[in-house]
């Protein structure tokens, strides 16, 4: 099982590049994880934070897709603490595979002895596999699309309901 930092991933992907639209990246490295999973067919789990913020809005919280089991964890907990707990609480901690570059998730899965691959070292992976190591999407490039200018004038309170 591998199991996935997905904002420590998309941030590697996305270069560290300012300007990236967060959604239109995240749904990029869903489909380069997806080509990669069509290949090595790994089970694969995907941890994002937050499942109310404006960045997840209409998701569900935990649904799958293209294979792969996608989590938005709840306001109260982040994705460290969900991944952390997932491999405390697993019967099979040493067959579970971390990506992530977040030092506390390191630090406390391989107390448990599960392997923790980086996330620049896993998107060289990715690249080879998938063809692809650039999950960044520049809006300026592609343009802000109505319901993500909706979203965002609604978050900073400036929408016609004000």
């Amino acid at each position: 099982m591998i199991l996935i930092d997905g904002y420590n991933l998309l941030f590697v992907g996305s270069k560290g590049k300012p300007n990236v639209d967060i959604k239109k990246a995240r749904e990029k490295l869903i489909g380069l994880l997806s080509k990669y999973n069509s290949k090595k067919g790994s089970e694969i789990t995907v941890v994002f934070d937050r499942a109310d913020s404006v960045f997840t809005h209409g998701l569900k919280q935990r649904h799958k897709q293209a294979g792969m089991e996608i989590i938005f964890t709840p306001p109260d907990m982040t994705a460290d603490d969900y991944i952390i707990n997932s491999v405390q609480e697993s019967k099979d901690k040493k067959g579970i595979k971390v990506v992530t570059s977040d030092r506390k998730i390191v630090d406390a899965v391989t107390e448990y002895g599960s392997e923790v691959v980086s996330s620049s070292q896993f998107m060289e992976e990715l690249a080879t596999i998938t063809g692809n190591d650039n999950i960044y999407y520049d809006p300026k490039e592609h343009g802000i699309s109505s319901e993500d200018t909706k979203q965002w004038m609604k978050e900073f309170g400036l929408d016609d309901n004000t």
